[in-house]
């Protein structure tokens, strides 16, 4: 679990890397669409990923499947994004974050840095270090499926 201890483990092994003189290389599947302007070194950016133009991936950035990064986004060091995460144009997203599956963030948006954004979050405005965003599960139905007729 990535989000555990805000990746500071994975950062701990890229420095102890970098510190006994390793070079790093970076992943970039052949299915994804990358148009970074940048992307740094130890960096795994996995199948069905679209990177548009003028974006930026800092070092030590795992991007799971299927994510959406919008045009002059900056992805700063040591985040995950999982899967299928829609990131707008200018996002800036802080050192050491998370952003769960299917999250949403709003163009223009500066996440702190530390972020936690939990599966399904819509985040429409600027975040402060250190945050947490979680949302309520989907309520159950106190209908029973069996006596469902139609949906």
């Amino acid at each position: 679990f990535n989000y555990i201890k805000m990746n500071k483990v994975r950062e701990n092994i890229y420095n102890q890397a970098k510190n006994m003189g390793y070079e790093l290389s970076s992943y970039i599947d052949p299915g994804c669409k990358c148009n970074a302007s940048f992307v740094g070194e130890n960096c795994f950016i996995l199948e069905n990923n679209v990177i548009q133009p003028y974006t930026r991936i800092e070092n030590n950035v795992i991007l799971w499947s299927g994510n959406h990064i919008g045009h002059h986004s900056i992805i700063k060091e040591n985040c995950f994004i999982a899967s299928h995460a829609v990131i707008s144009g200018s996002v800036s997203v802080g050192e050491n974050s998370f952003i769960g599956v299917n999250s949403t963030i709003r163009d223009n948006i500066k996440i702190g840095k530390e972020n936690l954004i939990g599966a399904g979050s819509l985040i429409t405005s600027d975040t402060d270090d250190y945050s947490v965003f979680s949302t309520k599960g989907t309520e159950r139905s106190r209908v029973p499926s069996y006596r469902l007729k139609r949906i």
